[in-house]
């Protein structure tokens, strides 16, 4: 697996909704990339995070929203 396909794979892994096979590959990778593993465990603590946050949180100041979305987007990431 590359480090490409394993960021391709990161959602449906913290989520347990790979197919053995694809799990095995994931987290061989991530243990021998240590960019990679280093990856998983902040996507994963970032999910911790977020969960143990209030349920009503304060909205974010006007534009926020808009500048991480572009700034996602410019890092490849799908944006909805």
């Amino acid at each position: 697996m590359t480090c490409q396909e394993l960021l391709e794979h990161l959602a449906a892994y913290v989520a347990h909704e790979l197919d053995a096979d694809v799990l095995v590959l994931l987290e061989r990778h991530a243990g021998e990339c240590k960019h990679c593993g280093q990856v998983v465990e902040t996507y994963k603590l970032t999910l911790v995070v977020v969960k143990a946050l209030p349920a009503a949180c304060d909205p974010l100041p006007e534009g926020v929203a808009d500048r991480l979305k572009s700034a996602l987007a410019r890092e490849g990431f799908a944006v909805g």
